[in-house]
């Protein structure tokens, strides 16, 4: 999977795609408005868990509208247990996605479970549930969102791989939970992250670091920067 992901990955193109997302000004002022409410593995404030979940719903469009006092129903699960959060982030702070996915899936799962509650009425927010958490973890938490999935699993198939992909659509779950699938985002990202070699790296965090707008700057993680690039490829045609 490795060989086949470095060989399917064109690291040229996307830095291209990488500049082209940064120099739309709203994509660039999202993601800057949005980190202002985070301090990368601490639990949120209220008042920060209120601006964030706000900010993350607003423009990201996360839908949380389609549930009456979704925002409200977020921002409660989320103070009820923030103490577990503190716990799980601290937890993560400590591995690495790329050597070891399944521990850190170990950890996220109960983690995305604050505002995925398995018994509890609601609709199920999970673009907003890894958008959210991906903020307070953003070296390993991938985000969940259409546009990343259609690209995700095009590349996978491109690579001939037919086990356990990122699935093309959540209609195609077939009695999945939206937490199970979520394993498979992150053997993804850990795959691809040791298929780059160093230089790659450091081409894609260079063509992030060059292309910002200046009043728009802040540090993404590597995982933020690839997802920039499946959010960009996965752009209906």
């Amino acid at each position: 999977m490795d060989n086949a992901l470095r060989e399917r990955f064109d690291v040229g193109e996307a830095c291209t795609q990488i500049r082209s997302f940064n120099q739309d000004l709203m994509l660039a002022a999202t993601d800057f408005l949005t980190a202002q409410h985070f301090k990368p593995y601490e639990v949120l404030s209220e008042e920060d868990a209120a601006a964030a979940i706000l900010t993350i719903d607003g423009l990201w469009s996360t839908q949380l509208f389609r549930e009456p006092r979704g925002r409200e129903r977020m921002f409660r699960l989320y103070r009820e247990k923030a103490g577990a959060c503190a716990r799980y982030l601290q937890q993560l702070g400590q591995i690495s996605l790329q050597e070891s996915p399944g521990d850190v899936y170990r950890i996220a799962r109960p983690l995305l479970a604050v505002l995925l509650p398995p018994d509890e009425a609601g609709r199920k927010n999970y673009s907003f549930a890894t958008k959210f958490f991906h903020w307070h973890a953003p070296e390993h938490l991938p985000i969940v969102d259409s546009r990343t999935r259609r690209a995700i699993n095009a590349l996978q198939r491109e690579c001939k791989q037919r086990e356990g992909i990122v699935l093309s659509d959540t209609a195609e779950m077939g009695g999945r939970s939206y937490i199970e699938e979520y394993r498979r985002w992150m053997d993804f990202y850990s795959a691809l992250l040791k298929a780059l070699k160093p230089e790659d790296r450091e081409r894609l965090l260079a063509a992030e670091r060059d292309s910002l707008p200046a009043q728009f700057r802040i540090q993404n993680s590597l995982l933020r920067i690839l997802d920039k690039v499946f959010y960009f490829r996965g752009a209906p045609p």
